[in-house]
């Protein structure tokens, strides 16, 4: 304080210094104790993970990695743990090719389209494929929450269902089946930007789902995983620019 203070403030300043001394040592504790308390949340987060993985059958009685944990470990563009399981559960291994993008678009997109409730496609063989796929996948969500529920994780942590938009199905669908960027957009009912950025992510995602079976040596899932991409990955979509 100034000079001027008053003799009355002063003593009220020197009070509070005082009283400032003396808590600091209880604030210091309390820091600790929080520092402790977050170190042993961490720590029972990768606890509760380990059991998830090892009841999964990603880690072996050495905790060693498996075949499943090591093409889990090549997957990080969308979940590890659902693609991982449907490798091994083979259900995308009857999959069409142009279908494979459209069924993967679940897995990274983030918004929807207005008018989700449009049918998938006309193509009474494309429903067929697709209610078949979505059936497994859901179970497999199913199967693998209730192992991370069990293993004590936090309800943050636990798998959710893709977030299947049909619209924009319908229109990697199509746009896998040759069909002009147009037309796949107005079957995607969303902006340009929109399907462009999710038919990028999706062709990520094909390219670490070739390269986690590549480690396993699957080489008949890999070139269907590699077909799925060259379907996809043309013309615009895949332009350095937009504007060209």
């Amino acid at each position: 304080r100034k000079c001027a203070a008053s003799k009355p403030e002063l003593h009220e300043d020197i009070k509070l210094y005082g009283l400032r001394l003396q808590l600091a040592p209880q604030a210091e504790k309390i820091q600790r104790d929080l520092r402790v308390r977050s170190h042993l949340i961490h720590a029972a987060e990768l606890e509760a993970m380990n059991r998830v993985l090892h009841a999964l059958g990603y880690l072996d009685e050495n905790k060693q990695l498996s075949p499943k944990g090591r093409v889990c470990c090549e997957i990080s563009a969308a979940n590890e743990l659902i693609l991982t399981e449907c490798i091994f559960e083979g259900i995308l291994r009857d999959m069409p090719e142009p279908l494979i993008p459209a069924i993967l678009s679940g897995f990274v997109l983030d918004e929807k389209a207005k008018d989700s409730q449009m049918a998938v496609a006309e193509d009474a063989d494309i429903r067929e494929h697709l209610q078949k796929v979505q059936q497994d996948i859901h179970r497999v969500v199913g199967r693998i929450a209730r192992v991370q529920r069990d293993a004590g994780l936090r309800w943050e942590y636990v798998c959710e269902e893709p977030n299947w938009d049909p619209n924009i199905i319908s229109a990697i669908h199509a746009w896998c089946k040759g069909q002009p960027f147009s037309e796949a957009l107005k079957l995607a009912k969303v902006f340009e930007g929109s399907l462009i950025r999710c038919m990028r992510r999706v062709d990520e995602v094909l390219q670490q789902l070739r390269n986690a079976v590549d480690s396993v040596g699957d080489a008949a899932l890999s070139a269907k995983f590699a077909q799925s991409s060259a379907l996809l990955h043309r013309d615009i979509v895949f332009a350095a620019s937009l504007y060209l």
